[in-house]
């Protein structure tokens, strides 16, 4: 090989190499950067502004007829609910932010069952993003399941399905 060619591949060998590098810095950056925003403020407020903490305190203590049609069911059904499912759908804090208290999550769950309301409506009057609604709400579904088993009754016949149907129409 004559000196021009040996050069030249030598060349392209090295920017390459170069180039391999930048990629893997840029690669290296994108991962380090960290989020602008971990908590939006509007969810930091929910303490001081969301329904958990306001609404829903205030109508178990000054208006339970109201309570109960907002949830359906009374203040003490909601507790005793409470305290059987808490274990079951309870966080743990971490040194980033403390975890969503098992009374909200009830709360939105049966708010969510009651009302039907969407994502949004919910996170809007909770304070809890719309992501973290998808997020709990089948464990709380299934731990009101599990808790309530001994009370649910599926229908087993074609019959008794069809007795439930005319109630209906």
């Amino acid at each position: 090989m004559n000196r021009r060619k040996i050069l030249k591949l030598s060349i392209n060998i090295i920017a390459k190499e170069i180039i391999k590098d930048l990629i893997n810095n840029l690669r290296k950056e994108v991962v380090k950067r960290k989020r602008r925003v971990w908590v939006r403020k509007w969810v930091r407020q929910r303490e001081f502004l969301g329904a958990s903490d306001n609404l829903y305190k205030e109508l178990a203590l000054d208006d339970p007829k109201n309570f109960q049609q907002r949830l359906r069911m009374t203040n003490e059904q909601f507790n005793y609910l409470l305290l059987k499912c808490a274990p079951l759908i309870k966080k743990q804090d971490t040194s980033m932010r403390a975890a969503l208290s098992p009374i909200i999550k009830l709360q939105v769950t049966l708010k969510f069952l009651a009302s039907g309301d969407n994502y949004p409506t919910l996170a809007e009057l909770f304070r809890v993003p719309e992501s973290t609604i998808s997020l709990f709400l089948k464990d709380v579904l299934d731990a009101i399941c599990e808790v309530l088993n001994k009370y649910i009754q599926v229908p087993t016949s074609k019959e008794q399905w069809s007795k439930i149907q005319k109630r209906f129409c």
